[in-house]
């Protein structure tokens, strides 16, 4: 639970501050509870993964945060990245801070790349914002989270491309 009330209280930020309509980051049109009913017409669907069906074993109900989907987008990899799309990652990064949220997990798996060279962050699970109770969000929490960007956009994965095309 703790970790949707993050994701929960991150996108309230982002919505808030517009970053969702910016699309740094998917647009979120909601978050509830599911109720039993839908939980169990959810796992009589057909085609649905038999690991879902032990949600009708949990004593709690899920709760679910409706997001934007990308059915085109890939993770970001040494294979796609370019000096432009790490510059617009990082400034995506930037955006998101300016809703006075922290990402808190800096990984190539949590920020998506559209063909269009959209950059999308996800996974906000980690993340604190500046309204959590006891948070002090200060400006080196956030430049030190642009430097681990900075870090795995240009030290690894650019580097890591720019040596592969030396190979060949």
């Amino acid at each position: 639970m703790v970790r949707f009330e993050r994701e929960k209280s991150a996108y309230a930020h982002l919505l808030h501050y517009g970053i969702c309509e910016k699309g740094t980051v998917p647009r979120c049109y909601g978050w509830f509870d599911l109720s039993r009913a839908h939980v169990e017409h959810i796992c009589a669907l057909p085609g649905i993964d038999k690991s879902l069906a032990t949600l009708k074993n949990n004593r709690r109900t899920p709760k679910v945060i409706v997001l934007e989907y990308f059915s085109d987008a890939v993770r970001l990899s040494v294979t796609n990245i370019t000096l432009d799309i790490a510059d617009v990652a990082l400034r995506a990064l930037h955006t998101i801070h300016s809703a006075y949220v922290t990402h808190n997990d800096i990984h190539r798996r949590n920020i998506l790349l559209l063909p269009d060279n959209r950059v999308v962050w996800v996974d906000f699970d980690s993340s604190t914002c500046l309204s959590e109770a006891g948070s002090k969000m200060r400006r080196q929490d956030l430049l030190g989270e642009l430097e681990e960007g900075w870090s795995l956009f240009y030290n690894f994965l650019v580097r890591a491309f720019l040596f592969s095309d030396c190979d060949e």
